[in-house]
């Protein structure tokens, strides 16, 4: 079965949040000790209320100074499974022991297409305009 897992403490650490900043945005609209569980226990959540998340992102969202989605705290794993992978149009991409053969690029060095981009943390990739940065 397919399951969906919040991604608070991993949020919050990639950002340079700690869960006190999170406490602290979040006001009273929720229990300190319900955003403390969520970050600790977020691995084995069943369920969790969308007014509980609406107030997370939220509280993420006055931290960062712009809008989170929710995509951004919430991951998705699909059902992987023998029997899920046998009735999956994709089961390729899952399949370990399938080799993907070499893109052919022709004559064109895939190295020195576009331009390089490096990724910063809480702003995303970020394309550079001089190589030497």
């Amino acid at each position: 079965m397919s399951t969906i897992r919040l991604q608070l403490a991993e949020y919050l650490k990639c950002r340079g949040f700690t869960p006190e900043n999170l406490v602290e945005a979040v006001g009273e609209t929720l229990n300190p000790e319900t955003v403390y569980q969520l970050i600790e226990k977020a691995e084995n959540l069943n369920h969790l209320d969308l007014s509980v998340l609406a107030a997370i992102i939220d509280g993420l969202s006055k931290l960062n100074g712009f809008p989170v989605g929710i995509a951004e705290v919430l991951i998705f794993f699909p059902d992987i499974s023998e029997e899920a992978l046998a009735k999956s149009p994709w089961r390729q991409l899952y399949l370990v022991d399938n080799e993907i053969p070499p893109y052919d690029w022709g004559d064109v060095d895939p190295m020195k297409l576009g331009q390089p981009v490096r990724y910063i943390p809480g702003v995303g990739a970020v394309i550079l305009e001089d190589e030497r940065v």
